[in-house]
């Protein structure tokens, strides 16, 4: 009689392939095991869908009450998130290999903010006020004197994900850029558009005059 023997090397992957909440995908920080997701700022719920690095993987996670869900390859739960005041919840979960290793990883869901302020307005790298009881400009608008035919803008927020737009481009948290002036008019407009996390618009206007020494 000839026999087969067959070994089956069972495998110790306990890697995540991906991690989504609210159908968005997390972001990885795979030095420490930490997964980071953004939901609304009045969202009441977050769905954690959780896939393993391989098919012969499984994804555990273990509710408040100590209830225990396990499952091949994919696991998806949803999580209370009706407390609008909490900022941030965190949940973890485990991915369990087929020969038994097991690795936990912690998600972190935060709310998105809804700052679109501004924290600091350069122009030519001096910093510039806010307009405040001005009779020529609106408060909250800026105001800036150059020399010559262009004028370096820089702007920041207060929120590093809030985005600033002015003449065509866009930056997060900060955008820079040099800015030709007007020819026929001795006062350049630039509207400027800031958008929180949370997709609320702020508007305003920064005048720059220009100067001949």
């Amino acid at each position: 009689h000839t026999y087969t023997l067959t070994i089956t090397i069972l495998s110790n992957d306990t890697t995540v392939k991906e991690v989504k909440v609210n159908s968005t995908l997390a972001n990885s920080e795979q030095t420490n095991n930490i997964y980071t997701a953004y939901i609304g700022k009045y969202e009441s719920q977050g769905k954690i869908e959780i896939t393993a690095g391989i098919p012969y993987s499984s994804v555990s996670h273990t509710a408040e009450d100590g209830t225990e869900t396990k499952s091949k390859e994919k696991l998806s739960f949803t999580i209370d998130c009706s407390n609008l005041d909490q900022e941030t919840y965190e949940e973890t979960f485990k991915i369990i290999a087929e020969d038994g290793t097991e690795k936990e990883y912690n998600i972190e869901i935060r709310r998105k903010s809804d700052d679109n302020t501004i924290k600091a307005v350069y122009v030519n790298d001096i910093e510039r006020q806010a307009n405040e009881g001005n009779e020529n400009y609106k408060d909250g608008t800026y105001y800036a004197a150059v020399e010559g035919e262009t004028a370096k803008i820089k702007i920041e927020t207060n929120n590093e994900f809030a985005t600033i737009e002015y003449k065509g481009k866009i930056g997060v948290g900060t955008l820079e850029q040099t800015i030709k002036l007007d020819k026929n008019n001795k006062i350049t407009e630039i509207p400027v558009k800031i958008t929180s996390q949370e997709g609320t618009e702020k508007h305003t206007t920064i005048y720059i005059e220009k100067i001949t020494s």
